[in-house]
């Protein structure tokens, strides 16, 4: 449970902060075992939130690079407006089924 600096484990305290954290009644220092565990869970929000954030970044940077791409793309393989409603049409189509197949499975 504790390691040699006498501080629970990462697993402990994660097993501990799923499940309310109470093991910090059978510890000697109450105080330094809650600390531990709100110190943990303060580092897996924080990484949470930079993942999503990230993601968010990335998202937006793609989103911007396809929508400055796309006067190109349309010119160099002559889509029209139908031709590229066609293609959004399909490609709607394709992602509801997928995603009802998905579901159904």
């Amino acid at each position: 449970m504790r390691d040699a600096g006498g501080r629970f484990s990462r697993s402990v305290l994660f097993s501990a902060s799923i499940t309310g954290g109470s093991f910090a009644a059978r510890s000697g220092n109450h105080f330094d075992a809650w600390k531990s565990v709100a110190n943990f869970n303060k580092t897996y929000v924080w990484l949470v939130c930079v993942v999503a954030a990230m993601g968010g970044l990335l998202f937006g940077y793609d989103w911007v690079v396809i929508g400055g791409a796309k006067p190109f793309f349309e010119r160099y393989f002559h889509l029209t407006d139908a031709a590229t409603k066609d293609g959004r049409t399909a490609a709607l189509s394709l992602a509801v089924c997928l995603a009802l197949f998905w579901r159904a499975s």
